[in-house]
């Protein structure tokens, strides 16, 4: 709650709000000052960034004379780009120490931002430095910090980055367990973000970690499904990494063509020259075990070269960094006698404008009443102005409102119509199922009243396996009936109870086994009348003629989804198979029902080769068919 002051005391208190400001956003002098900091350290960063590559020397000067400046600009912006030019180029000229400092200060400032991403980038500079010292026990600590970062600013690349980062480290340091723990987690978030890049570079420090720890055949394993994760990505230098790593384990178990030939692909990818001593060591080991020993003369030297090279180049960058850092520290007294004589004249050019001060500031809080009655006076006539518009548009609002009520009830009155048309027809729908059902047992009932009577046996094979068709039609009803969706049925629960009927009524109930791997859950009733005839043929076939003179059976039952549009349906038993072969080889009644109940799910059905018998048939479910009869 605000409590307003009395008119009485509100000069006094402008004048404690505005005498602040007045000491110090309004003396010209120190504005102007500050400015001229600003643009000291601005020229001298720029011109630190553009010395940066031909001069560091002079580069690491011009930071450490634009230091001050930016501090006593007072933009906080500046000083940490200026501190964080000066931490890199410190790194760069080899004084990690300094480097380290200055990175701690970096931080410092930069926890006070706010700035995630640019904390983030902090911390990962800081583990380079602590890696390059040695430390990596600290190194990894500022890892593990880099990687918390990105994951709180929502990055997906930094964070993989940041995780990769850190698997290096604890690669680098000999740390088998949390870097096993580690990679396990960054498989984990890869294949959750379908990074398949990240996933095969994961696997890419894994193989590594294993040829570290003389586990080339292991390694093997991992580092071949990277490059087969790598394969389509366009990402030579990973792929020619994996290449290195492959045909280094492939000489560590002697097989020598194969690193050979890993090894030549690799350096068929490698854009520019190669610059890795390791690779030209790895050449010669394999020259020399191929007998190529010219060959490996020549890349034992290369390897030689490429090192001197870069033991050559590491100590010339040391030594400028150290001539650099000599002239550093020369530079930093002088800077400092400098700033001791340009504090002391500030000191007494702020004590002479004390008294001017003051008087500006007792104009200030004048000409601030001034203001602040004017603007009082505006705000309450604006708010009064405001009050009057709102209450219209609340009027108006309230009109729309109360029309759009009545709207909603005459939607509401329909929608309740609907439903109601709708539960009617479910529960009329419901009723017909339950009724086909019923007819259907009747003539089932029928048929076998009709066979008691008959004297043929063949007549009477022909009622019963009459009476199997219509149990399996009665059947599809009866699910349907009993689910609460009309249009869809539980597939796994019909087959089984289907091939458990057909199985019991050959009193083979105790003998054979039924098995079913149905991952096509649902199906209509297009699509579940003809596959439950097909598989009650199939079922019959194989009851009649697979298990004679047998104790036991298995029959298998397997329906699949094959894409969004095809399903496959496989049904083997483990019979002599003579019977079933000839059933499908002749013009049979039942085979003929079977091709043309696969007809109409727009299928094909085979009989495969092998132990037992195995029918495949593959389909088109409801939705494809009606689509194909659309076009």
């Amino acid at each position: 709650m605000i409590r307003l002051l009395p008119l009485r005391s509100l000069p006094f208190a402008l004048f404690l709000a505005v005498q602040p400001m007045a000491a110090q956003e309004s003396d010209p002098g120190r504005d102007s000052a500050r400015r001229a900091s600003a643009e000291s350290a601005m020229r001298l960063l720029e011109r630190a960034e553009a010395y940066r590559g031909s001069q560091p020397g002079q580069s690491l000067q011009d930071l450490v004379a634009a230091l001050p400046f930016a501090e006593r600009s007072g933009d906080q912006a500046l000083v940490l780009r200026t501190l964080r030019a000066r931490r890199d180029l410190e790194a760069d000229a080899g004084d990690l120490d300094g480097a380290l400092r200055t990175g701690i200060r970096v931080i410092g400032l930069s926890g006070t931002t706010g700035d995630r991403r640019a904390m983030a980038d902090d911390w990962q500079a800081m583990a380079r430095v602590h890696e390059r010292n040695g430390n990596y026990g600290d190194a990894i600590d500022a890892s593990k910090r880099v990687l918390f970062l990105t994951k709180t600013i929502n990055d997906d690349r930094a964070t993989g980055n940041a995780i990769l980062g850190l698997m290096d480290l604890l690669l680098e340091a000999g740390r088998e367990s949390e870097f096993k723990h580690q990679s396990e987690d960054a498989l984990a978030y890869f294949s959750r973000a379908e990074d398949r890049v990240g996933s095969s570079r994961v696997l890419l420090r894994q193989g590594e970690a294993l040829l570290g720890q003389g586990r080339a055949a292991d390694a093997l394993t991992i580092l071949h499904r990277a490059q087969r994760e790598l394969q389509d990505e366009n990402t030579p230098e990973d792929r020619s990494r994996v290449l290195f790593d492959l045909a280094r384990a492939h000489a560590d178990v002697a097989n020598w063509s194969e690193a050979r030939a890993q090894l030549d692909e690799a350096f068929a990818m490698q854009q520019g020259p190669l610059l890795e001593p390791a690779a030209y060591a790895l050449c010669a080991r394999v020259a020399e075990s191929e007998g190529r020993l010219t060959e490996a003369l020549r890349c034992e030297r290369r390897r030689i070269f490429l090192r001197d090279s870069l033991l050559s180049a590491r100590m010339a960058e040391r030594m400028a960094g150290l001539q650099a850092l000599y002239g550093l520290r020369s530079k930093e007294r002088d800077m400092a006698d400098l700033r001791e004589q340009n504090k002391a004249s500030t000191d007494q050019l702020v004590s002479e404008r004390w008294r001017t001060r003051l008087a500006l500031g007792a104009s200030l809080v004048l000409l601030a009443s001034v203001a602040v009655l004017l603007l009082l006076w505006k705000k309450l006539h604006r708010a009064v102005h405001r009050v009057r518009l709102k209450n219209n548009v609340i009027n108006k609002q309230a009109d729309e409102i109360r029309t759009k009520n009545l709207e909603l009830e005459r939607q509401n009155l329909r929608l309740a119509e609907t439903l109601m048309n709708e539960e009617e027809k479910d529960v009329i729908l419901k009723e017909i199922h339950h009724r086909v059902k019923n007819d259907l047992q009747i003539v089932n009932a029928l048929l076998r009243l009709q066979g008691t009577y008959a004297d043929d046996p063949r007549l009477t094979e022909l009622l019963h396996d009459c009476q199997g068709r219509i149990r399996s039609m009665a059947m599809v009803h009866e699910h349907i009936y009993k689910c609460g969706d009309l249009s869809r049925v539980n597939v796994k629960a019909h087959v089984m109870a289907l091939a458990m009927s057909v199985v019991s009524n050959h009193g083979l109930a105790e003998k054979v086994k039924i098995e079913t791997q149905v991952s096509y859950d649902r199906a209509t009733l297009d699509d579940l009348t003809p596959l439950s005839l097909l598989l009650n043929e199939l079922l019959t076939n194989s009851a009649k003629h697979a298990f004679v003179g047998r104790d036991s059976g298995r029959i298998t039952i397997a329906l699949r989804r094959m894409g969004e549009t095809r399903c496959e349906l496989l049904f083997s038993d483990d019979g002599v198979g003579l019977e079933q072969k000839r059933f499908f080889h002749t013009d049979s009644f039942g085979l003929e029902l079977v091709r043309t109940l696969a007809t109409q799910l727009n299928g094909t059905i085979h009989l495969l080769s092998g132990e037992g018998t195995t029918f495949q048939m593959t389909f088109a479910v409801s939705g494809d068919r009606l689509v194909r009869k659309a076009s």
